[in-house]
């Protein structure tokens, strides 16, 4: 209720800060009016005593509006606006992030309607209190009520709509080491948690043996026979449980015995033989941090993990109106929980059986039999002396309230997680963990995948389909669930006990605490005998490797093979005698072109050179004609221009009819058309036709359909008999086989070069809805500022329709690019060429285009391109992106997506899309390495920006920037050592001030620090050990001296009232000191180092300095300390008190 009430507090505060206003300045400013109650109420909540009740009807008078005209009457309705807005971004939530903030904005007008209809202090006199309730509800609380919460309750409907199409955000991402996933970009590693589940069931063991038990030495240790154990499912009998019917009840008698005759005997009774509470209080404070484990424990061995309340709700003993949750069966310890969810649809709950490894079913076990009721009946002495009679509880984890809530074992889980493996995890995060740990390496192979859809009871439950996911059922709202008349073993069944054994055993498996793991850590290693090493060697051997691809291989620079023809012809095509090819590919492509191998396909990145693929063999002496097939006429005119500037005659198609120049241009639609085929013919039989070149000739599988029919067309000049080349600046593996049946090849020559352009920074921004094309405008307008300075430069803007063209244009104030002749918007700036020629020219730095300005043309001088939304393909991407950079600076691609446009995660949606699709998909929503993505989709290539020492994409810069702080894998470990000190040296001061906390009121604080907790038994005040110096009154004169106002940086480090860290008393100053339990603890403890020279001279090197008398030493405690302590910025008055606690441990005084 705590969390969901601050919506109502800043609802109230938001509308106490406008009253003030008069109507017309009220709506002309906020669009909105009071109703003459609201602003009287207000106004009354400024002078009025009876605040509550004032405030009580004033919100229930915002409930209670009638809505004739709309929900902008409300001004409740506009602060639900003003909660759709997100405060970091400044932007509105998406769905999944604010469906939760109406269900609590609802769950609290319900609350307040409810207690304005029947108030508390009039309740018991009120006869009719279902039908006042009812009248409220059905007027005020339902949907379709043209009420405020009616049209709440809308939203929330339309909102959780929104969220189940969407899909969740993307937490999880797993490294190519299957061992390795960063969550939320935080490398978690597989063995850190097995090492976790390891050391907490050791401690867990230690705590239980060492303290809870009360036996002596190691030798004792022993087990409860899990496997001799009888459990009727069907004993319903109140109270009991597998323990009653095995002969395992009535064991604190035992433990009582151990007690009374062991060494421990002094800590829990006295000289009378009554129990020291003292010592009671901290034996059950050593049993709530067993509980703690135990709980973590099941929880995180037990399979895949059930919401809080459904596992903190778990019973030993069967209950009036519910059964217990705790059973052995076939000698293993099984907890049964309850899938609520189904509640709300069928009135019966699912039941969901969890398998505990032997361990730590042990550890329950024990607890069960030995500690628990021991527990139980300390309990019921404890009531006894205030006369009272309290049962014992039915959970397992339970506290005077009842059950444990979520918040408490969410902090256990936070809390303890950083204890063993240095990083916080929270039960929300590990339920995320374990599930993608589950699909990762747990899961039965061949498994369905689960369907992670919101459904119509809570926006972030799932729908499963596999025993692995319905073992991690989401629930709904739990409030009710412990209240539910249900008989647990009715729904209990062979099947769903084998079923879900099954999961739970995999589970075991993978967090190496199954039986197998157990036998094989105990056993000593075998050595290795020859024939398992040959075993071996085969196995290795047969281990698939993948193929070496040579051609990918970066080398210092292309060969230029001597100074022979072809390279005579490339510099004559260049116009410089230096010159030498861009890439060993490239070069194999021109000297075989020349060669004249065929079929021969030249795959060779944007920019890589593929025209000199047949200029140079054109150049040739005795050269014939080379056919060249080009899908544009921009690019036709390009390639002509570059012929002619080369020295090479050329010609376009039919101008070329008349005579045969070295190089033809002829368009796609014309190369397939009888009278060219024709003349291709006549130039075949005459010996003149040298060979065909087909240029982007990835459009044959890209391109739209009626397009990509006319260039499959091209397959009818196969049957001129001569060499064919392919061109193209990307041809994905994945498409050769569709690339070869269009054009009927036989094993054609592929020659390959890697993909990637390392002068290109790829980036992905994702932005809020409507906020796309503002995104582009700024980034544009930023551009043109850097252009402005560093000279000129040009850029594209790409969108995928012409309408988005058009108007980005408008606002860019640029001409736009499109494939169509005819343009419907004729007036716009002007014809399509014009305004191509104009930008080619400089005169507008930016163009807007459709794919139509995407593949072969080469303009100098690009350096920006974006793409308002995703593009069409990868290909289509590398193809238009390739547009910038061509002479090697560095370029930015951006692509810029909408929320409502950015790629689901849903696994199933995913499926059915093509595959395409998928792969942009892929490109945007990856939290690795973009390029890496591309280069696989391209020519699997793989490798990422580091590794081609590439200009890194935003994921690799912002994984360096994130790793730069991190020295190194050592230096993680390094800093998972130091969190790990940390959060123990916390714990250990945190227990260090409870213990003191609990002595002070009985026992002396001084003598506590310099003789213990056994010497300490005797008011600090009455204490004949201590000289005047150290006394009660003393203390509490030097305490008064402490000013942590003198420091600023002190200021707001430890509490005014008892000088503890704000990091430990975290409610002192809201109470003003009513909720502070370690008073006169740290300042105390401090001034008493003071009075012996050994500590004294500790504190004085604590301070790096020589303290000179009182005064400089109660000043220097309120001052903030140099360097952190456990982690945390804190005083020198803790820094002194923990200095303390590790001197004490070092004398080993208890």
């Amino acid at each position: 209720m705590d969390r969901y009430l601050i919506y109502w507090t800043r609802f109230v505060r938001y509308y106490l800060n406008v009253v003030h206003l008069d109507d017309e300045k009220l709506f002309e400013s906020h669009g909105f009016r009071f109703t003459a109650s609201q602003r009287r109420r207000l106004e009354d909540l400024w002078s009025d005593d009876t605040i509550e009740d004032l405030l009580l009807e004033l919100s229930a008078d915002f409930w209670t509006q009638k809505l004739g005209d709309g929900p902008f009457e409300s001004p409740l309705w506009h602060f639900v606006g003003v909660l759709g807005i997100d405060g970091e971004t400044c932007q509105f939530r998406p769905a999944h992030h604010f469906t939760y903030v109406l269900a609590g904005l609802v769950y609290v007008g319900r609350a307040l309607l409810g207690e304005w209809a029947i108030p508390t202090a009039r309740r018991g006199a009120m006869a009719d209190l279902p039908e006042r309730l009812e009248d409220v509800r059905s007027a005020w609380l339902c949907a379709g009520t043209y009420s405020p919460m009616g049209y709440v309750l809308s939203l929330l409907l339309y909102g959780k709509k929104i969220a189940r199409e969407t899909g969740s955000r993307l937490m999880v991402s797993w490294s190519k080491d299957p061992e390795l996933m960063f969550f939320n970009g935080k490398p978690i590693h597989m063995n850190h948690i097995r090492t976790m589940v390891a050391e907490m069931t050791s401690d867990a063991e230690d705590l239980l043996w060492k303290t809870l038990l009360f036996k002596e030495g190691d030798d004792v240790r022993f087990v409860v026979p899990l496997a001799g154990i009888e459990d009727d499912l069907t004993q319903t009998v109140r109270g009991q449980s597998f323990i009653h019917s095995n002969g395992l009840a009535g064991k604190e008698g035992e433990m009582l015995s151990d007690l009374v005759c062991g060494q421990r005997r002094k800590e829990f009774l006295d000289k009378h033989g009554d129990w020291k509470w003292g010592g009671v209080r901290r034996y059950l404070k050593q049993v709530k941090r067993f509980e703690e484990m135990l709980l973590l424990l099941a929880h995180f061995t037990g399979g895949q993990p059930a919401r809080g309340t459904e596992i903190t709700g778990l019973r030993l003993v069967n209950g009036i109106n519910r059964d217990r949750s705790v059973f052995v069966i076939d000698g293993e310890v099984v907890l049964v929980t309850q899938y609520h969810k189904s509640q709300a649809h069928f009135d019966a709950p699912k039941v969901i059986p969890r398998f505990l490894p032997p361990r730590v079913g042990q550890l329950m076990a024990m607890y069960m039999v030995y500690v628990r009721p021991l527990v139980d009946r300390w309990e019921a002495d404890r009531w006894s002396l205030h006369g009272k009679l309290k049962p014992p509880s039915d959970f397992i984890w339970h506290n005077e309230d009842g059950p444990w809530d979520t918040p408490q074992m969410t902090a256990a889980v936070s809390r303890l997680s950083q204890h063993y493996m240095g990083r916080r995890i929270t039960l929300q995060d590990w339920r995320h963990i374990a599930i993608a740990i589950s699909k990762k390496h747990a899961r039965q192979r061949g498994a369905a995948v689960p369907d992670f859809e919101d459904d119509e009871e809570h926006d972030e439950s799932e729908n499963y389909e596999v025993p692995d996911d319905l073992a991690a059922c989401h629930t709904g709202q739990t409030a009710a669930n412990y209240g539910v008349t249900i008989d647990i073993l009715k729904r209990l069944t062979a099947e769903s006990l084998e079923v879900f054994g099954q999961v739970s055993h995999r589970w075991h498996k993978f967090l190496q605490v199954d039986e197998a793991s157990l036998e094989r850590s105990r056993a000593p290693a075998a050595p290795a005998t020859k024939r398992t090493q040959a075993a071996a060697g085969i196995a290795e051997s047969q281990r698939p490797t993948r193929p070496k691809v040579l051609q990918l291989k970066k080398e210092e620079g292309g060969s230029g093979g001597g100074d022979d023809c072809i390279l005579r012809a490339l510099r004559t095509v260049l116009r410089n005698d230096d010159a030498r090819f861009r890439s060993p590919q490239q070069e194999m492509a021109v000297r075989a072109a020349a060669a004249k191998d065929t079929p021969l396909v030249a795959v060779l990145p944007t920019g890589g050179g593929k025209s000199l693929v047949f200029m140079v063999p054109a150049m040739l002496t005795g050269a014939g004609v080379t056919i060249v097939v080009a899908p544009y006429a921009e690019l036709k005119r390009q390639l002509v221009t570059r012929c002619l500037d080369a020295g090479l005659e050329c010609k376009h198609w039919p101008e070329a009819r008349e005579s045969w120049p070295r190089v033809v241009i002829v368009s796609a639609e014309a190369a397939s058309s009888d009278d060219f085929l024709q003349w291709a013919a006549d130039l075949r039989v005459r010996d003149r036709l040298d060979r065909v070149v087909i240029d982007e000739c990835h459009l044959m599988f890209t391109a739209a359909n009626e397009y990509r029919r006319k260039l499959r067309a091209l397959v009818l000049l196969r049957n001129l008999g001569c060499a064919f080349v392919f061109l193209t600046g990307t041809l994905p593996p994945l498409c050769q086989r569709e690339f070869e049946e269009a054009m009927q090849l036989q094993n054609p020559l592929y020659i390959r070069a890697s993909s990637h352009r390392t002068n290109v920074e790829y980036l992905v921004q994702r932005v809020g809805n409507g906020r796309g094309v503002t995104e582009v405008i700024q980034r544009a307008k930023a551009r043109l500022g850097l252009t402005t300075k560093g000279g000129a430069g040009k850029g594209i803007v790409y969108c995928a329709t012409h309408a988005k063209c058009q108007m980005l244009a408008r606002q860019l104030k640029c001409h736009y690019y499109h494939g169509t002749p005819d343009d419907a918007d004729a007036h716009f700036f002007a014809q399509r060429e014009e305004g191509f020629q104009a930008w080619l020219r400089g005169e507008s730095p930016y163009i807007v285009a459709t794919s139509a300005l995407g593949t072969g043309i080469d303009v100098p001088g690009i350096t920006h391109v974006m793409h308002f939304g995703a593009p069409y393909s990868i290909i289509d991407y590398a193809q238009e992106a390739g547009r910038a950079g061509r002479a090697g600076e560095r370029v930015e691609a951006v692509i810029v997506v909408e929320e409502r446009d950015w790629p689901t995660e849903d696994p199933k949606r995913e499926a059915a899309l093509e595959l395409k699709t998928r792969e942009v998909n892929a490109l945007i929503r990856t939290s690795g390495c973009r390029r890496s993505v591309l280069g696989r989709c391209l020519d699997n290539d793989l490798r990422d920006c580091d590794r081609i020492d590439a200009v890194p994409c935003d994921n690799c810069q912002s994984e360096r920037l994130r790793w730069k702080s991190e020295l190194s894998s050592q230096g993680q470990i390094m800093s998972e050592a130091y969190v790990k000190k940390v959060s123990r040296g916390m714990h250990r001061l945190q227990s260090a001030l409870e213990t003191v906390a609990e002595l002070q009121s009985m026992a002396c604080v001084i003598c506590w620090v310099f003789e213990g907790s056994g010497a300490a038994n005797h008011k600090w005040g009455t204490c004949n050990e201590l000289d005047d110096g150290l006394s009660f009154v003393s203390c509490m004169e030097f305490q008064r001296g402490i000013n942590y106002r003198r420091d600023p940086q002190a200021a707001y480090l430890s509490c005014y009232f008892c000088h503890v860290s704000q990091e430990i008393c975290t409610e002192g100053y809201q109470t003003r000191g009513e909720s502070c339990r370690r008073k006169h603890v740290v300042i105390p403890v401090a001034y008493a180092a003071s009075t012996d020279d050994g500590l004294w001279g500790m504190v004085q090197e604590l301070a790096g300095r020589k303290i000179s008398n009182r005064e400089d030493y109660v000043a220097w405690l309120g001052r903030k300390h140099g360097k952190p302590v456990c982690g945390q910025e804190m005083t020198n008055a803790m820094a002194v008190f923990n200095l303390v606690v590790d001197w004490r441990e070092g004398r080993k005084i208890q």
